[in-house]
């Protein structure tokens, strides 16, 4: 018996749901990546305002991290599990899925160290509106992302209790 029956109590079925989930999740992460990107750009033009440069490297590859994580992993990690519930492969989905929430704790922690060490290094880059929409987006995106959680893994019960294991339809 999956978590969900249908995708979050709608009358979409947790396939469907799933496929356009991943879709939606794909964008988001594009998005994302170029919203880390516009960031590092306004640290670069800030970069005489830091006291050290161990402290100005250590944002910059954080945010590279960032751009990475959002720019390659969770794009791959999004179309593994489209293709996982096109093909009715409930293995990638579910594997996925905890890639996914990994992925947005470790950004969390990112985000929780890049306002800290910024507001105490660049004196107001957590009051500007970029730092509050970063936190919003965030907030909301990892939401969603146990939204996906969730229904990758009732996809996953559901496809391997009707006897869907990979290659077998």
């Amino acid at each position: 018996m999956a978590i969900l029956d249908q995708h979050c109590f709608c009358c979409v079925s947790l396939r469907k749901g799933a496929l356009v989930s991943t879709i939606f999740f794909l964008l988001v992460a594009a998005a994302t990546a170029l919203l880390y990107v516009w960031g590092l750009l306004e640290l670069l033009q800030r970069e005489s305002s830091f006291d050290s440069s161990a402290q100005q490297t250590s944002i910059l590859v954080l945010t590279y991290i960032l751009i990475g994580l959002h720019g390659v992993v969770m794009i791959l990690a999004a179309i593994i599990m489209f293709i996982g519930a096109f093909c009715y492969s409930p293995g990638s989905a579910a594997f996925f899925s905890v890639v996914i929430a990994i992925g947005t704790v470790i950004e969390l922690g990112c985000i929780v160290y890049l306002g800290v060490i910024t507001e105490n290094q660049l004196q107001g880059l957590a009051s500007q509106p970029y730092f509050l929409f970063l936190v919003i987006w965030f907030a909301i995106r990892a939401i969603w992302n146990m939204h996906l959680v969730i229904t990758s893994w009732s996809l996953y019960q559901q496809l391997t209790s009707k006897g869907y294991l990979a290659g077998n339809r």
